[in-house]
């Protein structure tokens, strides 16, 4: 017995015009996680397009999706796009090829202390480096404007793999990365072009943020650099092991009325302005 085709599938749909365009892109730091077990680079298929999908949505609203007022328009108009449960995508993607790279070292540390092995007997986790991908991208014309902008940002202030706001998983592609003579002024006309405009928005968007430029230097230079400079940020003390800078500590034991006879509570603050910067730190005490 045959099952019976439903309704209005008897005949496919139409197919919409379209363009394609294949992209190379090369992995500047290190590769951590990206694949379907948390922490692990899958050795055959280290590149999901769903990952991939996911990161140019993201990056779509940071540029073009900050023209709209409301998240219930930015919905709206991301699903015409980028497709829905009512509507296919007009940007479809495949990976064509693929390498994790080889095997690299777990430096720098802070940003890669998830990785690291620790007393309990947790075993180190693996980092790879000079992965690449070439991804074949097939689209309505009407939108590369959209693919444009998302993918603009994506190369350039993204990644790929997990930790990619720590500069894990940093990508280069020669098609989108400015001369380094010439970064500012690249800037400035990419910004013009692929971001829109507006004001403050209930989702991340780049309009209206800085860009730091420092001197010209190598991937693994200006990532180490960087990484120090949250680490010294965020764990201002006196010293290795002294007293803290920042006044969560201090405010915890006030809180909980507990300390030790030589950690008095001394912090003239009584708030926690790491957490409003979106840092999330865990106290130990003894």
């Amino acid at each position: 017995m045959k099952r019976p085709i439903p309704e209005g599938f008897d005949d496919p749909p139409a197919l919409v015009a379209s363009e394609a365009a294949t992209l190379d892109i090369s992995v500047t730091t290190v590769l951590y996680g990206g694949g379907v077990r948390p922490g692990i680079t899958d050795e055959y298929h280290p590149f999901r397009e769903p990952s991939i999908r996911g990161h140019l949505r993201f990056w779509w609203r940071a540029t073009v999706g900050a023209q709209f007022n409301t998240a219930d328009q930015l919905r709206e108009h991301e699903g015409k796009i980028w497709g829905n449960t009512e509507s296919a995508s007009k940007i479809r993607l495949r990976v064509l090829s693929s390498s994790r790279g080889v095997e690299g070292t777990l430096q720098p540390a802070y940003a890669l202390f998830p990785a690291q092995p620790t007393g309990d007997g947790r075993p180190a986790g693996r980092v790879y480096k000079a992965g690449r991908v070439q991804i074949e991208f097939d689209y309505d014309p009407k939108v590369q404007k959209d693919l444009n902008s998302a993918m603009w940002a994506w190369l350039n202030f993204g990644g790929v793999g997990a930790r990619t706001r720590r500069g894990l998983g940093a990508l280069y592609s020669q098609i989108w990365a400015p001369k380094p003579a010439d970064v500012a002024n690249w800037l400035l006309k990419c910004s013009k072009a692929f971001c829109s405009g507006g004001g403050t928005r209930t989702w991340p968007t780049l309009r209206g943020a800085r860009l730091v430029l420092g001197r010209e230097a190598t991937h693994q230079e200006c990532w180490t650099t960087c990484i120090d400079m949250i680490r010294t940020f965020r764990q201002d003390r006196n010293g290795p092991r002294g007293r803290s800078h920042w006044p969560e500590p201090d405010q915890i034991r006030r809180e909980r009325s507990q300390h030790l006879p030589t950690h008095a509570p001394v912090h003239p603050d009584p708030w926690f302005p790491r957490a409003a910067f979106g840092l999330p730190i865990v106290f130990h005490f003894m």
